[in-house]
């Protein structure tokens, strides 16, 4: 190819990159639209976890408390001098 000559593009090729950047356009466009709503779709659903975990929390505790307390009257019937006699 000679120097002085300019560079010819295949009118195919543009063709061919011009459609595939519209494609890519649209997909871009299509994602902009949709994704404000899938993160306030998230944000809401993480708030329901987070307030769910919250409740658990809660039960958890009580759970808690209450073997504790079972613990406890288990360990002050065990050493009764009642108990502690039979043996």
């Amino acid at each position: 190819m000679p120097q002085d000559m300019p560079m010819q593009l295949d009118p195919h090729a543009m063709a061919l990159v011009a459609v595939v950047l519209s494609i890519l356009a649209v997909v871009v466009l299509v994602l902009w639209i949709l994704l404000p709503f899938a993160v306030f779709g998230i944000r809401r659903r993480a708030e329901q976890i987070v307030r769910l975990q919250q409740e658990q929390r809660v039960l958890l505790e009580d759970v808690s408390r209450y073997l504790a307390h079972l613990a406890s009257e288990v360990d002050r019937q065990l050493t009764s001098p009642e108990v502690t006699r039979g043996r």
